[in-house]
């Protein structure tokens, strides 16, 4: 029955060094389901497997656990594993929780540099909190003026913030475009990188401030020193106080 959970019926009979890397993580997993735990711990399980062989087995891994309604402790470094498998995700550093929430709000929402950092790729920079209210958060930064949307709730006007924002927000539109609905950035072009699917540039803008972005599906070649204009919707805005 486990076998079956599984899918490795057909391998029942061979031995382990007649196994590929994934099966052997799917018979772990049926010696697991055979004492029909209530809880399992699975501790980095897919880190000597090869990159693609991870990203078909921890949706298998999770969709095992689903179906025989495991409650699975999953540790991993891979924020990618993290991210598309958990339910609720807790970040750790030397031991101490920072952080617990769905993968969605952890990334979207950090309460700290760190988590910010360890999570997703992002760029950070200093911000003075100008005003805030109920619905909009206004900092200074070395790119000008941006609005949020929330703010830390320690934080009030005057306060020095960390500004965080992943690179797949900001937008590249025409230089010189008007913006009405969201901040806007004016940047020049340093280099820029093609990687299919997206394309990675850096740009400095404001006071020598470097940023890197993320352009997805890239239909365009973009000059070097070529000048942008960067759009960043408000919810984009993180403001961090540690």
């Amino acid at each position: 029955e486990a076998l079956a959970k599984v899918q490795i019926t057909d391998l029942a009979q061979r031995k382990p060094n007649e196994l590929s890397g994934g099966q052997q993580q799917r018979v772990a997993l049926a010696r697991t389901l055979v004492v029909e735990p209530s809880c399992v711990l699975l501790d980095e399980p897919l880190a000597n497997l090869d990159a693609k062989l991870r990203r078909d087995m921890r949706m298998e891994i999770r969709s095992i656990c689903k179906n025989a309604g495991l409650t699975a402790v999953y540790v991993t470094h891979d924020r990618q594993e993290a991210l598309s498998m958990a339910d609720r995700l807790a970040v750790l550093n030397h031991g101490r929780v920072l952080q617990i929430g769905s993968p969605r709000d952890i990334y979207s929402r950090p309460q700290s540099t760190f988590v910010a950092s360890f999570i997703g790729e992002a760029n950070f920079f200093p911000g003075t909190l100008v005003s805030s209210d109920s619905t909009t958060t206004t900092v200074e930064t070395p790119a000008g003026r941006l609005c949020a949307t929330t703010a830390p709730p320690e934080a009030k006007r005057g306060d020095e913030v960390t500004v965080c924002l992943r690179p797949e927000v900001l937008q590249i539109t025409e230089a010189g475009s008007h913006v009405t609905n969201g901040n806007a950035i004016q940047a020049r072009l340093l280099t820029s990188a093609y990687l299919g699917e997206l394309a990675e540039h850096e740009v400095i803008a404001g006071n020598d401030l470097k940023l890197r972005i993320f352009e997805l599906n890239p239909r365009q070649s973009l000059s070097p020193e070529a000048l942008l204009s960067l759009t960043v919707a408000p919810q984009d805005v993180i403001l961090l106080t540690h």
